[in-house]
């Protein structure tokens, strides 16, 4: 179980997160509650905690010291900050200090929720971290490696780096050194394996995002495993990377944001690159894609007649009602009023049949 301190002066939202968050689903129990800072440090000095959710204003040490005090001892503890402010300053200074989250009270059903949804990101970025380390640590993971590679295992190998290419959450150093271990079991017991290893070491230094090094390691294992037969081999990287772009389109298509430069950003791929990508498995563009999942949710969303169709254009991911009109008129040949008039009279027909 993971290990999640509470720090909190007020008595009542101690006891609120302790009964009203499902800690044990999420895999964390509460290893304690204490109501300053001053109070958390002493607790974390004898144990380390896996996550801190901790309030803003409290007296002896508030929720920024205790941040700052934090990073001096760990700077990986993932930490949730509590505030009943909205106070910019006090986001940019969390920012800082590498805070996870930022969360407003009162600690309604909406941020519980969404705190369930953080526990649950967090869990998945311990086991991919736990899984990258294993790589760099453990004889035995590292035996397992080299006795699938010697099998040829492709099955196997197209499971292990449908994890390996999911490293966006994880430190590019650890990132770096599993991609270097590797490379070195991959061409262990050659009689070339020193040039093999200094070569592509050269080359892994080159690269300069995680996905870059973790790409360039499973390509090197999918050569070798098709060597023989001279294909281009089954374990594709690149169908793992498309599938985390693509799921991540499938979720945030109404975010107004949510285009090939936001998706480089946050996937570390140029825009071209990542257009290209999507081409090529969709056979479609990106932007077309896009557009298209939103006009379907907008779609959706006039058949309710309470929202206007400013809220829906926003709802749906366009940038204002004037260019959702025009888009949509472009599309079906009618306005989204003329639209929503046509659904509410066929409603209409069909109550009057029944």
């Amino acid at each position: 179980m993971f290990k999640v301190l509470l720090v909190d002066d007020d008595v009542n939202m101690l006891e609120l997160l302790k009964k009203k968050v499902p800690w044990e689903q999420y895999g964390y129990t509460v290893m304690g509650t204490v109501k300053n800072g001053e109070e958390a440090l002493q607790m974390i000095r004898q144990s380390m905690p896996n996550l801190i959710i901790t309030d803003v204003k409290m007296p002896v040490m508030d929720g920024l010291d205790f941040c700052k005090c934090v990073r001096q001892l760990r700077d990986d503890i993932p930490i949730i900050l509590l505030s009943a402010y909205e106070d910019m300053e006090t986001a940019r200074i969390a920012m800082k200090y590498n805070v996870t989250e930022y969360l407003l009270k009162p600690l309604n059903q909406q941020n519980i929720q969404l705190l369930c949804q953080i526990l649950q990101e967090l869990v998945h970025n311990y086991e991919q971290q736990i899984f990258f380390t294993s790589i760099c640590n453990q004889i035995s993971r590292q035996n397992e490696i080299s006795e699938h590679l010697a099998a040829e295992d492709e099955e196997w190998f197209r499971e292990f780096f449908s994890h390996y290419t999911n490293c966006f959450s994880i430190r590019f150093q650890l990132v770096e050194a599993a991609c270097f271990t590797m490379i070195k079991l991959l061409y262990a017991g050659r009689p070339d394996s020193r040039y093999l290893i200094g070569q592509q070491s050269e080359k892994l230094k080159q690269c300069v995002t995680k996905l870059e090094m973790v790409s360039l390691v499973a390509g090197l294992y999918d050569q070798t495993l098709h060597a023989d037969a001279g294909e281009s081999g089954s374990i594709d990287y690149q169908d793992s990377i498309f599938r985390q772009i693509f799921d991540y389109i499938s979720n945030n298509y109404m975010l107004a944001d949510c285009s090939a430069s936001m998706l480089a950003e946050r996937f570390h791929f140029s825009a071209d690159h990542i257009s290209r990508l999507f081409k090529r498995y969709t056979g479609e563009t990106l932007n077309v894609y896009i557009n298209k999942r939103r006009m379907e949710y907008a779609l959706e969303l006039l058949r309710n007649p309470v929202l206007s169709i400013n809220e829906i254009a926003i709802r749906s991911g366009f940038r204002n009602q004037n260019y959702f009109s025009r888009v949509f008129r472009k599309q079906l040949q009618v306005s989204p009023t003329e639209y929503r008039l046509q659904c509410q009279l066929e409603m209409e027909k069909l109550e009057n049949e029944k």
